[in-house]
């Protein structure tokens, strides 16, 4: 990766360590996500410290507080709640006990249809209806269905200090369909 440094272009082995610490969200701000261009997903990231991301999601009458642990060489979600009675920054006294879902590790070489998320791309552009964002990562997962061999890929799209920006779920065979969620607007 190439990156700008003072008006300069600067190629050095530490520019070319992709850090996923650079695409976290940054706490207080609030991004609605339009899902097939019908239905309104907002999240809030509420705090981060320098391992946890914490969140809330609203999809109409569901909320979700979720804690996701987000290094520098992986993204997982460590905690969920529904229906959360307190929504307040847990992070200071937030100890993981759930078993962690793997959204990004950097580490995961896969292939085209493995069933660990793994980066696909790490210099797109992506135009979304909240902006274009450079630098974007792609990650991606497939699952194939073990009776019809159908396959379900995720795709996931990363930008700088926003976090998510785009996701797409596709399923093949007779009855595939596709659904796309984007990121609408950021409010701070």
């Amino acid at each position: 990766m190439e990156s700008k440094e003072n008006g300069t272009d600067v190629d050095s082995e530490e520019s070319n360590s992709l850090d996923l610490h650079r695409y976290r969200p940054l706490p207080g701000i609030e991004k609605l996500y339009l899902q097939d261009e019908e239905y309104n997903i907002k999240y809030e990231i509420i705090a981060s410290n320098d391992t946890n991301v914490q969140r809330i999601i609203e999809f109409g009458d569901i909320v979700q507080l979720q804690i996701l642990e987000w290094t520098s060489d992986k993204i997982s979600i460590v905690y969920t709640e529904s229906s959360p009675s307190d929504t307040s920054d847990q992070l200071e006294k937030f100890e993981p006990y759930e078993a962690p879902e793997l959204l990004v590790d950097i580490e995961e070489a896969g292939t085209e249809e493995s069933e660990l998320p793994h980066i696909t791309d790490d210099n797109l552009s992506v135009e979304v209806p909240a902006g274009k964002f450079h630098d974007v990562i792609e990650v991606r997962k497939t699952t194939v269905s073990t009776g019809t061999g159908n396959k379900m890929i995720f795709t996931s799209y990363y930008a700088p200090e926003v976090g998510l920006i785009k996701e797409t779920r596709e399923t093949t065979g007779d009855n595939g369909y596709q659904t796309e969620t984007v990121l609408n607007e950021i409010t701070e």
